[in-house]
């Protein structure tokens, strides 16, 4: 009898690391990525930067798990059919692991897609140091947005580029899912490295070598960098899937809620049931996510028993340039404590914490308990159209 096929699209850290726990299961599996190489996303600000960043070939971490490799840029799903459709191609599937991550908004502000960039893919970044290479002393870089991001990419442009007048303009506070603690010392380590904060100030437009602000104040820049809203890809919603957001539904297996056959992880995926702990899109969540979705598709197909995802967060980390960073410890619903660690001890538990992440995409090693917090009331978040539990 023909195994069931599973199809995984996706080549992040919930694809990845969805192959590599899938691997030996009663099933013939299939991972497709747009790309034929993984960079991680969390360094993307090194990229831009210049700083030497690994790239490890997706078919070279797939060896020896089964999991064959396709190169293809999804472009839909047939939900009907089961098949997912890409440009060489349509995929059939039995069952399918949703993981196609997500990108920053650049329609979100008026001109940005024509006038600013992004670091939301690595060609993005490399696009970015090019340009950041061409400008000449003293011409002004402005990075949108006050989360991590925003501030690791303002910190490594201006460690990476001190000619450059960089500044960091965000509508609320920077670093606002930090502690008082967490967040002086981020404004110190930004001034220190020469980098200007704008706080409350909303931008409103991009043009061609200024922004707009809501108040229709006007700031200069050579080149405006976006690092603020992310979304996902339309394709799960177009399709059909419940969504919120965009993102899949998923009940405490993380099964789609409308259609049991597909499970998805990471940024791509949001619990409809209270997990314990909200949810931010992040490598932070997309990996443990993964773990136990590709965990419960595995004994779906294996006939084990499934079990209920749950997650708490432990700490926030923050590079402010190579050799400083910021832990921030949290509760486990993500709210900062009044304890961080900075400097290069932070900067060291950082690295060592993504060299955690790069060995369970590597050979799957990846342990993950399913209960680290309880999930609470199942109450069921509304979605973007019509849903049907699964069970």
């Amino acid at each position: 009898m023909d195994q069931p096929r599973v199809v995984i699209v996706g080549g992040g850290f919930a694809g990845l690391l969805a192959a590599q726990k899938l691997r030996g299961a009663k099933a013939r599996c299939v991972l497709v990525s747009e790309s034929d190489s993984f960079v991680e996303r969390v360094r993307f600000h090194e990229v831009a930067a210049g700083r030497p960043v690994a790239r490890h070939s997706i078919p070279g971490m797939l060896a020896r798990t089964g999991v064959e490799f396709r190169q293809a840029r999804v472009e839909a799903l047939d939900l009907a059919r089961r098949e997912v459709l890409t440009a060489s191609g349509r995929i059939a599937y039995d069952h399918l692991f949703y993981a196609l991550g997500s990108s920053v908004d650049l329609d979100r502000v008026a001109g940005a897609r024509q006038h600013a960039t992004s670091v939301a893919s690595e060609e993005e970044a490399r696009r970015l140091q090019v340009r950041l290479r061409a400008l000449t002393d003293g011409a002004r870089v402005a990075v949108c947005g006050g989360g991590l991001t925003a501030i690791e990419l303002a910190s490594e442009i201006a460690e990476a580029f001190p000619r450059l007048d960089v500044s960091l303009i965000t509508q609320g506070q920077i670093g606002p899912g930090l502690s008082l603690r967490g967040r002086a010392f981020v404004r110190r380590s930004l001034r220190d490295l020469g980098v200007g904060i704008t706080e409350e100030v909303t931008i409103s437009r991009v043009r061609t070598s200024r922004l707009v602000t809501s108040t229709r104040r006007e700031i200069p820049c050579e080149l405006c960098v976006m690092a603020a809203s992310f979304r996902v890809s339309p394709i799960a919603a177009t399709a059909g899937l419940a969504t919120r957001g965009g993102q899949v539904l998923v009940d405490e297996t993380l099964r789609s809620l409308s259609h049991p056959e597909v499970f998805a992880a990471g940024d791509a995926a949001i619990p409809a049931l209270e997990p314990g702990a909200p949810i931010r899109m992040g490598c932070a969540t997309a990996m443990p996510m993964a773990a136990i979705a590709a965990a419960n598709l595995r004994a779906l197909l294996d006939g084990g028993r499934m079990v209920d995802f749950g997650f708490r967060y432990l700490a926030q980390f923050v590079s402010l340039g190579r050799k400083n960073a910021l832990a921030q410890i949290t509760r486990g619903d993500d709210t900062p404590r009044d304890f961080i660690l900075t400097g290069r001890l932070a900067a060291w538990l950082k690295d060592l914490t993504f060299r955690y992440n790069l060995r369970g995409l590597r050979g799957g090693w990846y342990p993950y308990p399913s209960r680290m917090l309880a999930p609470r009331r199942p109450e069921l978040a509304a979605a973007d159209g019509p849903r049907q539990l699964p069970r």
